[in-house]
């Protein structure tokens, strides 16, 4: 029997390790193909395709800073789909992302991405 807590917590590990270490491959592994992914910015929720997140961290426009994770909640539904809220943060910067999940065939990957970020 799987685990199906243990395999989202992977899923996320593997999200923030790609942004932290400007890995783009790491973050492109863990989306569906459809997901979708909104940003703030100045105050303003943004779309970006989840492709172009991971190429924006792979040319270390962003991410490239350890910071302290904390999964928050899951919640998961009938082994189908789930959610997650996890905070992010170093000394500089807060995160706050709100990710939802769906299994396809045994795998746990993003579906949705919702991104808060603020200074300290």
């Amino acid at each position: 029997m799987r685990n199906d807590e243990a395999e989202i917590k992977k899923v996320i590990h593997q999200l923030l390790k790609g942004v932290d270490t400007q890995n783009g491959d790491m973050i492109l592994e863990v989306f569906r193909d459809d997901a979708t992914l909104q940003a703030t910015n100045q105050g303003k929720i943004i779309s970006v395709d989840y492709k172009q997140y991971a190429e924006l961290h792979a040319s270390k426009k962003f991410g490239g800073k350890d910071r302290e994770v904390k999964i928050s909640t899951i919640d998961l539904t009938d082994g189908i789909v789930a959610s997650a809220k996890v905070i992010a943060q170093n000394e500089n910067l807060h995160y706050v992302y709100y990710l939802n999940f769906s299994n396809t065939d045994g795998k746990w990957l993003i579906q949705n991405f919702l991104q808060h970020s603020r200074t300290k």
